[in-house]
This record gives structure tokens, C-alpha cells and sequence, in this order.
């Protein structure tokens, strides 16, 4: 009997352990559709959104209320984001999800994090109405390097193509960040609002906060036939390598194509 009632109570102990941990998910409401939509109203839902892979055209995601993300600190990635491609559509309602951490996930001059973001990669999907703070620890866990990696990073989406992006805020910043003593040749496109975007829209979005790296650095991101309107960057934004073919700064680092446009925007910092 004393053996009989250890094992149960071991196994209780070592799983609620594990949850204290890592990331736990939750699933939401709704049935994710345009009409019952996915009802996001806390972190661990939101990761259900990432873990079930939940990224096909037919779903519909909306935010309930704010969320606040500061448990990412205590997972060893941050936040991973959702992905493969999401293709579907997700509104903010109007609120805020603040305090999301994502980590550099390994430090060498040739292996880190690419597709880095809220979203991994997105395709014909609709983001809107939402506020997003967000934070890169650049050289996590007190890590030393000289040369860290990163590619396709975006506070919002990694890298994003015929996208869709409505009335979306964000605050970004870059943590363990030393322009004196790190080499960044080894982090390219690294956006605000996305790494990589083309053929996207983007109207009354903003960025504020710091962007830095070797070439392709845009407030919104760095792509080509992306439409801009109504739009402003507001922060830091640092290249190194400012002789290097491929490098570009400012609100969108490189916008090429014959249908790329700007109207009633601005950029300062």
C-alpha cells in the first residue's frame, strides 16, 4: 500500500513540475472561423494557437482582452513563433500583447534563430487592430559572443508575403546589444514589423524602438511591391557595413518593384 500511493504521488509531482517550467497551453474558445472565431484571452491560449500549429487560410484569430506576455522571460527560447505560414487572419481587437521575449536561441557566427517573431512566416493572412511589445535578447543567458547570427527577424513576422497589416502598433527593442564590441555581420533582414515582406500593404502601422544589424534594416522590414500608407517609424535603426551591396535602412530598408508605393508616411530617430 505505502509503495501503491508513492508512485501516483511521484508522477504528480514530476509532471506539475515540468508545467512550472516551460510553456503550457490552453484551448481557447470559438471554433476558429469567421464567425466563431478563436478567442484569445490569456499567454497560454495564445501559445495553444503556436503548439497546435493552428495556421491554415480558414482560421480566425481575435484577441479578448490584453495579454501579457512577461512569462516568456522564464522560457528558455522566449516566445517560438507560431508557424510554418500562417494564412489566416488574426485581430488584435484593439488590444495589446506586451512583454513578449524572444531569445536568440543559439549564439555562433554561423547558427541562430531565422523566421524569428510572433509569427514564423505569413501568406495572404490579415493581422490587424493590435498593439505589440516585444523584446530580442540578442545574446541570451549570459552568453559571450562576438559574432552573434540571426536572419529574418520581425518583431510581428519573420518573413511575410502578400500580407495584410491594419492599424497595428508596435515597440521594439534589442537587449545585450553593444555596437562598440559585437559584430553584426552576421544578422540580416531585420525589421520592426517583419524581416523579409513583399507584395504586402501595410496602413496606419507604426515602429518605435531599436533595430540593429549589418545590412537589409527596416522600421517595417526590407522587401519589394509593398504598399505604405498612413505609416511612421519612430527610433534607433543601425547597419554596420554601410559599403555593402544588399544594405539598406530606413522605414522599409529596400522597397523594389513597379508597384511598391509610399503615401503620408514618415520616418525620424
Amino acid at each position: 500500500m505505502i509503495t501503491t500511493n508513492r508512485i501516483p504521488l511521484l508522477l504528480c509531482l514530476v509532471f506539475y513540475g515540468i508545467n512550472l517550467l516551460g510553456q503550457t497551453s490552453s484551448t481557447p474558445s470559438g471554433a476558429g472561423t469567421s464567425i466563431s472565431p478563436y478567442l484569445i484571452s490569456s499567454l497560454d491560449e495564445l501559445y495553444w494557437i503556436q503548439d497546435e500549429n493552428k495556421t491554415a487560410s480558414s482560421i480566425y484569430i481575435e484577441l479578448a482582452n490584453d495579454i501579457d506576455a512577461s512569462a516568456t522571460s522564464t522560457w528558455t527560447n522566449g516566445w517560438e513563433p507560431i508557424g510554418g505560414t500562417f494564412q489566416g487572419s488574426f485581430d488584435g481587437k484593439g488590444y495589446t500583447i506586451s512583454n513578449l521575449l524572444i531569445r536568440n536561441t543559439y549564439v555562433s557566427a554561423t547558427s541562430g534563430r531565422t523566421l524569428a517573431g510572433l509569427f514564423a512566416a505569413t501568406s495572404g493572412a490579415t493581422i490587424k487592430n493590435l498593439t505589440l511589445e516585444v523584446t530580442l535578447d540578442l545574446i541570451p543567458n549570459g552568453q559571450s559572443s562576438s559574432h552573434p547570427y540571426i536572419l529574418n527577424y520581425g518583431a510581428l513576422i519573420g518573413s511575410a508575403a502578400s500580407t495584410n497589416i491594419t492599424d497595428v502598433r508596435i515597440t521594439g527593442e534589442m537587449i545585450n546589444i553593444d555596437p562598440a564590441t559585437v559584430d553584426y555581420s552576421n544578422m540580416s533582414f531585420i525589421g520592426g514589423f517583419a524581416g523579409a515582406i513583399s507584395n504586402s500593404t501595410f496602413l496606419r502601422c507604426s515602429f518605435e524602438g531599436t533595430l540593429i544589424g549589418k545590412g537589409a534594416v527596416g522600421g517595417l522590414g526590407t522587401g519589394g511591391n509593398n504598399t505604405v500608407e498612413e505609416c511612421y517609424v519612430d527610433g534607433t535603426i543601425y547597419a554596420e557595413y554601410i559599403n555593402i551591396t544588399g544594405n539598406y535602412v530606413g522605414m522599409l530598408g529596400r522597397n523594389t518593384g513597379s508597384s511598391g508605393y509610399f503615401s503620408n508616411c514618415y520616418a525620424k530617430g
